[in-house]
């Protein structure tokens, strides 16, 4: 993949340098790697920002990158803040994923109505959810923060239902990879 000029990190902060931080999901190896995290999509990085403004769980469509929420939803009454970061010192991690291991100065930041981005997710359904954990071989549900409901999701897997039930932190499971 060709770099462009600028890459975009989307946030619920203004944030007037990016420091490299561990993810707080680790679902693949090539997702534990203590850096700035950007994306060449805008919309991608808008929808990231909006799923942390609340206590979100949502997971990535590969092809659109469009959010598929499970549980949760963005604060519409909040913003987004898109950080424009020159490209220089970054390095593609892995489909719309770029990275970097040193601190990154936005060249320009701009703000977003939540409630103006809503084409960028949509609530998921039991079926997608499973169909994404299938093609997930490498994440794992996380053991913290655990209840399982039995009425409402008697269909579910407890890898699933551990993902609907995450309250704590960051309950975001990203997919950006495209595939290719």
């Amino acid at each position: 993949m060709k770099k462009p000029k600028y890459l975009y990190h989307g946030s619920s902060k203004k944030i007037p340098v990016l420091e490299p931080r561990a993810p707080p999901f680790k679902d693949l190896p090539i997702n534990s790697v203590k850096a700035v995290y950007a994306t060449h999509s805008k919309d991608l990085a808008l929808a990231m920002g909006a799923m942390r403004t609340a206590k979100v769980s949502a997971f990535g469509n590969r092809k659109t990158f469009q959010q598929n929420v499970v549980a949760g939803w963005p604060d519409e009454k909040a913003f987004v803040y898109l950080h424009y970061l020159d490209s220089k010192h970054f390095k593609h991690n892995y489909g719309g994923e770029w990275i970097s291991t040193k601190k990154a100065k936005p060249v320009k930041i701009k703000k977003f109505k939540v409630a103006d981005l809503k084409h960028l997710w949509r609530k998921s359904n039991k079926k997608e959810l499973k169909e994404y954990l299938k093609d997930r071989n490498a994440w794992r549900a996380p053991k913290e923060n655990v209840t399982v409901e039995t009425k409402k999701n008697k269909n579910l897997t407890r890898g699933e239902k551990n993902l609907i039930n995450r309250e704590a932190g960051c309950a975001i499971i990203w997919a950006v990879d495209t595939g290719g």
